[in-house]
C-alpha cells in the first residue's frame, strides 16, 4: 500500500525544516571561530562548505534515477542516506569544537561537506517526490518545499535563543539530532504515488480540493513568515526574558506542526486510487489533443495501478502531431515553429543536458545569484561588527533574512506558475528580473550603514529564495522530468561553486585586506569599507549574469509561448 500523496508532501516539508539547519551557521560562527582559532578566510570557507558543499550532488540524483521505479524504495533510501550524512557532519563539527576530538582544517571541511551534501539528499528526495506527485503543479509544489527550507534558520533561531542562548554550541549539537529524529521519522512517509488519488479530483470549490490544499499551506506558511518576522523586530528592540523567547519558539512550532492539517484532513494515511469515468468532451479532447491528453492522462483516466496508468499515455508520435497542431495558435515564424518542435519541453539525459548551452546558461545564473546570498550570509556576524552593532544582533538579522528567504521561495512558485497560466510570462523573465535585483541589492550593501543591512537582509533573503525556487522548476521544464533527479542534483553544483569562488575568494578576501589595512591586533575589521570592495565586484558580476540570463529569455520564450496555448486550449476544454 502506498501512503497518501499529501502525507508524503507534508513528511517533505519537514524534511526541508532539516535541510535548512544550512542555514544557521552565522549563530554559532563566532564559537567556532574562537574555538577553533580560525582566521576570516578559514571561517569563509567552512561556512561555504557548510552552506553549500554538495560537490558530489549528482550523486544523489543518480541513486534517485535508478531507483525511480521502486515507487517506495527510492525516496526513502536518498532520504535516509541525506539524514546519516547531516547527522553525523554536524557532530563531527561540535565534537571538535568542544575539543572531544581533534581534527586537522581540511579533516574539518570534508565533515562540514559530509553535512552538506546530505542537506542534497534531502532536497533531492523532497523536491523529486512531490514534483512527480504532483506533476501539474509543480512550480506551486516547489514553492511550497523551498519556502519551509527557507524559514527553518527562523524557526531553529527562536529555539536558540529559547533554550540554548549563549551557549552556541550546544545549538550545534541539537542540530546534530534533528535530522536523525525528525527526519528518520519522515522518512517512513516517503514514497511516490503512480496514480491520481481519489483526493486529486475533488472539485475546486470544495475545502479538500488539491488546490485549496495548496492554498491553505501557503496561508500557513505566510502567517508563520509574518509571525517570525515579529518576533525578530521584538528581540531587537527589547532584551526578551528567557519565558517570553520559550513561548515564542513554542508559537513557531505551533505553527509549524499546523501544515499536519492538510494531511489529516484526508482521514487516512493509505492512499486511494481514483475511479472515474472521462466524459465524452474529456475523450473528444483526447483525441484532438494527445500531447495534453499525455501530460494529463493520470487526471482524466481512471486508473488503480501503475499498469493502468501507463497504459494510458499516447505514443511520442502523437505527442509530436500535437505539438505541431498546437503551433496553429501561436504567433510565431516558420523558422520558430521548426526551433519549437526540435526542442518544446524536452526530455534530456544527463549527458544531453549538459551538452545544452540553455543549461549552462542557467547553471551560471544560479551559481552567481545564490553564491552572492550565501556571501551574505557567511559574513552577515562579521558585517553587523564592523558596522558597530552587537554581536548577538546577528541573530535578529538572520531570523529577518530567513523569513523573506521563506516568503520569496513561495511568492516566487506562487506567482510564476499563475502569470504563466495566465498571461503566459515565461518563467525565465522571472529569473532576468531575479539576477537584475541582485546586482541593485549588492551594490546598496557595499555602501550599508548598520540600519540600511535590515533592507539588504530582507531583500538578499527574498531574492536568494526566488533563486532556489526556480533552479527546480526551470530544469523541470527546460530538460524535463525523466532524468529530473540528475539534472537537478548536477544544477546543485552552481551554489556550491558560486558560494566558493564569491563568498571565500571576493568577500573573504575583501575583508581580510582591509582588516590588515586595520592593524587590528586580533585581525578584525571595523568600518563601512570592510566589505565594500567585495560587494561592489558582486554587483558587477550579476549585473554580468543580468546579460546572459536575457539570453536563456530569449532562447527559450517560443517553447513557453507553446506551453502557454497549450494550457489555454487544456483550460478552454475543461471549464
Amino acid at each position: 500500500m502506498y501512503v497518501s500523496k499529501w502525507h508524503t508532501f507534508t513528511a517533505s516539508t519537514m524534511l526541508q525544516l532539516c535541510a535548512g539547519l544550512c542555514y544557521c551557521f552565522s549563530i554559532y560562527s563566532a564559537s567556532l571561530k574562537t574555538e577553533l582559532q580560525l582566521s576570516q578566510t578559514q571561517l569563509e570557507g567552512l561556512g561555504t562548505a557548510l552552506l553549500s558543499g554538495g560537490y558530489l550532488a549528482w550523486i544523489p540524483g543518480l541513486v534517485y534515477d535508478s531507483l525511480s521505479h521502486r515507487h517506495k524504495l527510492g525516496p526513502r533510501l536518498v532520504t535516509g542516506i541525506g539524514v546519516l550524512m547531516q547527522s553525523a557532519g554536524y557532530l563531527a563539527i561540535w565534537l571538535t569544537a568542544t575539543h572531544r576530538i581533534t581534527l586537522q582544517y581540511w579533516q574539518l571541511l570534508l565533515l562540514s561537506g559530509i553535512a552538506a551534501n546530505g542537506v542534497v539528499w534531502l532536497d533531492t528526495a523532497a523536491i523529486i517526490t512531490n514534483v512527480r506527485n504532483f506533476p501539474d503543479e509543480r512550480g506551486t509544489v516547489v514553492g511550497a518545499m523551498k519556502s519551509f527550507l527557507g524559514i527553518s534558520a527562523s524557526v531553529c533561531t527562536s529555539i536558540y535563543l529559547a533554550a540554548f542562548q549563549p551557549h552556541a554550541l550546544r545549538f550545534l549539537f541539537f542540530m546534530a539530532l534533528v535530522p536523525v529524529t525528525l527526519g528518520g521519522a519522515s522518512a517512513l512517509f516517503m514514497n511516490h504515488v503512480p496514480y491520481v488519488e481519489a483526493s486529486e479530483v475533488v472539485h475546486e470549490d470544495r475545502f479538500c480540493s488539491t488546490g485549496r490544499r495548496f492554498g491553505t499551506f501557503y496561508v500557513i506558511v505566510a502567517v508563520l513568515v509574518v509571525y517570525q518576522m515579529v518576533t525578530a523586530l521584538l528581540s531587537s528592540r527589547h532584551a526578551l526574558p528567557a519565558e517570553s523567547n520559550a513561548w515564542l519558539a513554542l508559537g513557531s512550532l505551533a505553527l509549524v506542526a499546523a501544515v499536519l492539517v492538510i494531511s489529516l484532513s484526508i482521514g487516512r494515511i493509505g492512499s486511494v486510487a481514483a475511479h472515474i469515468h472521462a466524459t465524452a468532451a474529456e475523450e473528444a479532447y483526447a483525441i484532438e489533443d494527445p500531447l495534453l491528453a499525455q501530460q494529463h492522462a493520470l487526471l482524466w483516466t481512471a486508473c488503480s495501478s501503475e499498469a493502468d496508468a501507463v497504459a494510458t499515455a499516447p505514443s511520442q508520435h502523437t505527442a509530436l502531431l500535437a505539438r505541431e497542431a498546437s503551433l496553429a495558435d501561436v504567433d510565431l515564424t516558420a523558422d520558430e515553429k521548426e526551433a519549437v518542435l526540435a526542442s518544446a519541453m524536452p526530455e534530456l539525459t544527463f549527458a544531453e543536458s549538459l551538452a545544452c548551452v540553455n543549461f549552462w546558461l542557467l547553471w551560471a545564473a544560479i551559481g552567481v545569484g545564490v553564491g552572492c546570498g550565501f556571501a551574505f550570509i557567511n559574513n552577515l556576524g562579521q558585517m553587523v561588527e564592523s558596522l558597530g552593532g552587537s554581536p548577538d544582533a546577528q541573530d535578529v538579522y538572520l531570523s529577518l533574512l530567513s523569513a523573506m528567504n521563506c516568503t520569496g521561495r513561495g511568492i516566487c512558485g506562487f506567482v510564476t506558475e499563475r502569470c504563466l497560466h495566465r498571461f503566459g510570462i515565461p518563467r525565465t523573465w522571472f529569473l532576468v528580473a531575479a539576477t537584475a535585483a541582485l546586482a541593485g541589492v549588492m551594490a546598496l550593501t557595499a555602501f550599508a550603514s548598520l540600519p540600511l543591512l535590515f533592507v539588504s537582509a530582507l531583500a538578499v533573503g527574498f531574492l536568494l529564495g526566488c533563486f532556489y525556487c526556480l533552479m527546480p522548476v526551470l530544469t523541470s521544464e527546460l530538460f524535463g522530468l525523466s532524468h529530473f533527479a540528475s539534472n537537478h542534483s548536477i544544477m546543485h553544483l552552481a551554489p556550491t561553486v558560486g558560494a566558493l569562488l564569491i563568498s571565500t575568494g571576493i568577500a573573504g578576501a575583501a575583508y581580510q585586506r582591509k582588516a590588515a589595512e586595520h592593524h587590528d591586533p586580533e585581525g578584525k575589521c571595523f568600518g563601512e569599507d570592510c566589505f565594500r570592495s567585495g560587494f561592489l565586484v558582486m554587483a558587477a558580476i550579476a549585473t554580468a549574469i543580468t546579460c546572459s540570463s536575457t539570453l536563456l529569455y530569449a532562447r527559450t520564450r517560443a517553447v513557453y509561448q507553446l506551453r502557454f496555448a497549450e494550457l489555454q486550449r487544456h483550460q478552454a476544454l475543461v471549464q
